[in-house]
């Protein structure tokens, strides 16, 4: 069993994230990555699902790299990928976004259709 750590689920959770955000290179991609999937999501929860797809794939292409190895420590980084809770980091990126740039960028992708409303009233 793995304990929670940090406020996290657990270690590799909590350590994969801290990479992610203090790695500047990391960070830019991945903060664009959430703003993409906020973009093109009707709400959080479409984009953290989308978000969690980008960062497994991502994930299991780097794990890829190093398939040809093999030894316990292949077995234990496989281990602790296999634990990382891909959803607890996509929430928690989204969350980083705040609520009105949110709205923003999924205004942006869907456009005003407040505006639209408007246009289909009849005259009497």
């Amino acid at each position: 069993m793995i304990d929670t750590y940090n406020g996290w689920s657990n270690y590799p959770t909590w350590c994969w994230k801290l990479w992610i955000d203090n790695d500047e290179g990391s960070y830019e991609y991945w903060r664009e990555q959430t703003e993409d999937c906020i973009e093109s999501s009707d709400d959080d929860d479409d984009a953290a699902n989308c978000l969690r797809a980008q960062l497994e794939s991502d994930a299991d292409d780097r794990q890829a790299e190093s398939a040809g190895n093999a030894g316990p420590i292949c077995d234990i980084l496989s281990w602790a990928m296999g634990a990382i809770d891909w959803r607890e980091i996509a929430d928690s990126m989204i969350e980083d976004v705040d609520d009105d740039e949110r709205a923003a960028l999924r205004k942006a992708d869907h456009g005003d259709d407040d505006d639209d409303d408007d246009d289909d009233a009849v005259s009497v």
